[in-house]
């Protein structure tokens, strides 16, 4: 019955495998599961989400089936209250479905936390379109990224520039930040040069040295 539904949607039989196996979808009865998958393609395909949308997000976040449609919708509103446009509401919820499963009130706890160090809606705007940063991430992590990066010599609104810019620079830790600077005195530059430098272009904190 399910996988028939999901043929009908247009997943392939490698989506399919993928999805019936995932967690929690195989803890559902077969009527049950068939229901949610029912009521919540529609929804989505009534906001306008593509089908492709809809079947990459199922597969990156199968529990998004299991969401009632109030759920859905209040998490779409919040986006929506940021000041989104549909369509980018569509684009941010279908390429980083785990947003689902984030409380509305932990995102507006760190909004308003990148807020007080003088972040512009703007900027949170650009975070939430490129990055799941703001998703993923505990308050604590970010507070604790913010402090490290400080001691490294960068200026709050230095580092509001550099996550705008580079989201991911809060994924990554400490010390490969450290070594990355390292590594750049080591080559002959200042600090004052390599704060320059990364606050400019932050995504080099990721590369290799061999592709710098």
């Amino acid at each position: 019955m399910v996988e028939s539904l999901l043929k009908q949607y247009g997943y392939t039989d490698r989506q399919i495998k993928q999805f019936l196996e995932s967690y929690p979808i195989g803890l559902y009865r077969e009527e049950t599961l068939f229901e949610y998958i029912k009521r919540n393609y529609s929804f989505f395909e009534s906001l306008g989400y593509t089908n492709e949308q809809i079947i990459k997000m199922s597969l990156d976040f199968p529990k998004v089936y299991t969401y009632s449609s109030s759920v859905l919708s209040s998490k779409l509103d919040f986006l929506k209250s940021l000041g989104f446009s549909d369509e980018q509401v569509i684009k941010i919820s279908s390429g980083k479905s785990r947003f689902f499963s984030v409380s509305t009130d932990s995102l507006k706890i760190k909004i308003e936390y990148m807020k007080s160090l003088g972040c512009l809606e703007s900027d949170i705007l650009k975070i939430f379109l490129n990055s799941q940063v703001l998703y993923s991430a505990s308050l604590a992590s970010i507070e604790q990224k913010v402090s490290s990066l400080e001691s490294l010599g960068y200026t709050k609104d230095q580092i509001i520039k550099m996550t705008v810019k580079f989201p991911e620079i809060i994924g990554l830790s400490f010390s490969s930040l450290r070594q990355r600077i390292s590594e750049f005195e080591n080559l002959g530059y200042t600090k004052d040069e390599i704060l320059r430098m990364t606050v400019t272009f932050p995504a080099v904190y990721s590369y290799s040295m061999d592709n710098i």
